[in-house]
């Protein structure tokens, strides 16, 4: 994971300086992701404008979506039967 963050901003930073920045980082993380028993997406917006998006068209699962809602009940539930968060469960 730490790898295909550097990658993404090494390429960031030097795709300016080339007219072919973007393929340069599309073929950077295809060729990350390439051979990986996982189901990646990955999109990096350059300076605001410039998107490039590997496997963009996939639909994938907004985890942190779910976990907020789950977060919020388990809190509630927490407080209305009288626990604490730092209470011990076993």
């Amino acid at each position: 994971m730490r790898k295909l963050l550097f990658i993404i901003i090494y390429l960031s930073f030097i795709s300016p300086a080339f007219a072919d920045g973007n393929k340069a980082i599309e073929n950077a993380l295809h060729e990350y992701i390439k051979g990986k028993d996982a189901r990646i997406g990955v999109a990096v917006i350059i300076n605001g404008k410039d998107t490039v998006s590997v496997n963009g068209n996939r639909d994938f699962p907004m985890m942190s979506v779910f976990k907020f809602p789950l977060a919020l009940t388990v809190a509630h539930w927490i407080n209305t039967n009288g626990m604490s968060l730092n209470d011990t469960v076993t």
